[in-house]
């Protein structure tokens, strides 16, 4: 998603600042490319959830983000400090059967003006083959040319270009987005805080896969995919995470949906 899918993802940002309070949520809006996508927060397994159903959905968060040390106005992003995450469900007649993924490799940076406590850009570069899921043939299906096709495309990335501030350090992250060979502007609203201690970031907020082209010929999926970002989480795949090399890590060609 160059940051969500991931995906996506996958998914991270130039100009205003935004506020310096805590982390919050709600109802997100992602716009870019052909239209507007409008809906819920993101969920995915949380506190009490059994990581091995992975119908099982909770909240995104289950603890406060811990503040990402800031060095020289940069504070650097990686899967030790940082979560990029998505859900995608099927689509009827079919139940939702909600799955979660996330990607376990990534480099970013996110600008920030300390003496103003204010964000002023984010960037990310991912690793589109570290893809995970909790089911290993989805993990594969997902790396093969039906969808993110990592073989022939093994980065995603995204660009902030402008951050508007809002109240209670909410503001609204535009950017630049790049899945497999497209690119397109999104704008997605983010709850940021820039403290002595370091940087937070919350971000929930839907994607519409098919604008970039991310499993066109594939029936029975949902379109839009709901992206959770925390700068201030430390990325944890919940089961069948995969590291690029092993069996699961290879990029395969066409397989048969999941």
């Amino acid at each position: 998603m160059r940051l969500a899918l991931g995906l996506t993802a996958v998914v991270c940002f130039l100009l205003a600042g935004c506020g310096d309070q805590g982390a919050g949520t709600g109802t997100t809006t992602s716009t870019g490319g052909s239209g507007t996508a409008t809906g819920p927060s993101a969920t995915s397994p949380g506190t009490g959830a059994n990581p091995g159903d992975p119908t099982a959905t909770t909240s995104t968060t289950t603890a406060s983000p811990k503040p990402v040390a800031i060095e020289s106005g940069v504070a650097a992003l990686s899967p030790e400090n940082t979560k990029i995450q998505f859900v995608g469900t099927h689509s009827p007649p079919k139940a939702p059967d909600p799955r979660t993924g996330g990607f376990a490799k990534f480099t970013g940076k996110a600008e920030v003006d300390a003496d103003g406590k204010a964000l002023k850009t984010v960037s990310v570069e991912i690793d589109t083959n570290s893809i995970w899921t909790q089911i290993d043939k989805l993990t594969n299906h997902l790396k093969s040319q039906d969808f993110f096709d990592a073989r022939e495309n093994p980065t995603a990335k995204f660009e902030s270009t402008k951050i508007e501030p809002g109240d209670a350090g909410k503001c609204t992250i535009t950017g630049n987005l790049t899945l497999l060979k497209t690119t397109k502007e999104i704008s997605f609203p983010a709850t940021v805080a820039v403290g002595d201690d370091g940087l937070t970031l919350t971000a929930e907020f839907d994607i519409d896969r098919m604008e970039f082209g991310i499993g066109k010929d594939q029936a029975g999926v949902e379109n839009i995919v709901k992206m959770t970002v925390v700068v201030g989480e430390k990325t944890q795949p919940l089961t069948g995470g995969s590291q690029p090399g092993g069996a699961a890590g290879r990029s395969p060609g066409r397989t048969n949906r999941t």
